[in-house]
C-alpha cells in the first residue's frame, strides 16, 4: 500500500513573539524619543514643544520626519544594515529576514518597510487607520504586520 506523502514547505525558523516585536519597538521608541524629543523640550520648554507643530504647521511635520529619518539611520543603520536588527530587535534577540530567511537588502528594510511605518501617520484623516491596521496585522498567522507585507520580510528569532 502506499501512502499519502504531503509535500509542504515547512516553516524551518521560529517566528518572533508578539512581545518581543512589542517590546523591540518600545525599546526602539523610547530611544529616538530620548535623542530627539528630549532636546526639543531643554530647548524649547514642555510647552513651547507642544506649541510648535500649531506654530509652523506642515513645515514642522517635514522638518520632523527628516530629522527622524537622519536620526534613525545613524542610530539603527549599521544594525539595520549588517544584521536586519534595530537596537531593540538586537535587545531581544530577533531579526528581520525576507520569506526566506535571507537578510533582505538594506534599501527593502528602509525603504519599504521603515519609511512606509513613518509616513502611514502622517496621512491626514486616514493616518491612524492605517497605523492601527498595520499593527492589528501582527496577530494573522504569519505575524506579518502591512509594513512586512509591503517589503516581503518577517521576523524572526535570532
Amino acid at each position: 500500500m502506499s501512502e499519502n506523502i504531503s509535500i509542504e514547505p515547512q516553516e524551518t525558523t521560529k517566528l518572533a513573539s508578539l512581545s518581543d516585536r512589542l517590546f523591540a519597538s518600545l525599546v526602539d521608541g523610547f530611544i529616538m524619543a530620548l535623542i530627539i524629543l528630549v532636546p526639543l523640550i531643554i530647548i524649547y520648554g514642555i510647552d513651547g514643544w507642544l506649541e510648535l507643530p500649531s506654530q509652523y504647521g506642515i513645515l514642522y511635520t517635514v522638518i520632523m520626519f527628516a530629522i527622524g529619518q537622519v536620526v534613525f539611520l545613524i542610530v539603527q543603520g549599521r544594525l539595520l544594515f549588517k544584521y536586519g536588527q534595530t537596537i531593540g530587535k538586537r535587545y531581544l534577540e530577533i531579526k528581520i529576514t525576507d520569506l526566506n530567511g535571507n537578510l533582505p537588502p538594506f534599501g527593502i528594510i528602509y525603504g519599504l518597510r521603515y519609511i512606509s511605518m513613518s509616513i502611514f501617520p502622517m496621512i491626514p484623516l486616514l493616518g491612524g487607520l492605517l497605523s492601527l491596521a498595520d499593527i492589528l496585522c501582527i496577530f494573522r498567522k504569519d505575524r506579518r504586520c502591512v509594513h512586512d507585507l509591503i517589503a516581503g520580510t518577517k521576523v524572526i528569532a535570532a
